[in-house]
């Protein structure tokens, strides 16, 4: 009996080892860069889409990228339209994992929204219509990045980077946007400074 408790014990102990080395791990990690960093050659183009802009594109009704009608401005959107164009050597591909996008302001910083957590929001908003739901989240499918959008040398992405929160719509915004290789290893981290 006492082996059989040790035993179990031990493989306990051993998932549980497993588990924090799993979530230890940094995936993406900036902490040097590629061999090959220099060689990489790409632009980035950020626009910020006004309430204007998101109606004249994606229309009023149904539109998943306009902020819900609420007292409370937590739950507002704010959207910009990122074109990645990659003009390095063949056979160099860049990645850009949504997880590391941030937006910062002056006392905050917000992530982006995957295409998951922007259907779920607008999924389960109280008084959505399932319908309705399901019409947003073929439009937000249809513009919002993948969550690692990789775009292939010769090639350009364009996608739309959502984030939710009081943000505030004046003064300077810092995105910070890293770029990796195919390979997970770290190309750059581009700064882009959007003034209200």
């Amino acid at each position: 009996m006492k082996q059989t408790t040790v035993g179990t014990g031990l493989l306990l102990l051993l998932i549980v080892l497993l588990i924090v080395a799993g979530c230890s791990t940094d995936k993406y990690s900036m902490r040097g860069r590629a061999s090959n960093y220099e060689q990489y050659q790409y632009k980035l183009t950020l626009t910020f889409l006004s309430e204007e802009m998101l109606i004249e594109r994606f229309s009023e009704i149904n539109n998943p990228f306009l902020s819900p009608q609420s007292l409370f401005k937590d739950k507002d959107f704010t959207t910009f339209e990122l074109v990645i164009e990659n003009d390095s050597p063949d056979g160099l591909t860049i990645q850009m994992p949504l997880e590391t996008v941030s937006l910062v302001t002056s006392s905050k910083t917000f992530y982006v929204r995957n295409q998951f957590k922007l259907s779920q929001f607008w999924y389960n908003y109280p008084d959505q219509k399932r319908g309705t739901a399901r019409k947003m989240q073929y439009v937000i499918k249809g513009n919002v990045f993948e969550n690692v959008p990789m775009v292939k040398s010769g090639e350009t992405e364009s996608g739309l980077l959502v984030f939710q929160g009081k943000i505030q719509k004046w003064g300077e915004v810092e995105l910070y946007i890293p770029l990796f290789t195919e390979r997970n290893e770290f190309i750059e981290e581009h700064v882009e400074l959007y003034e209200f």
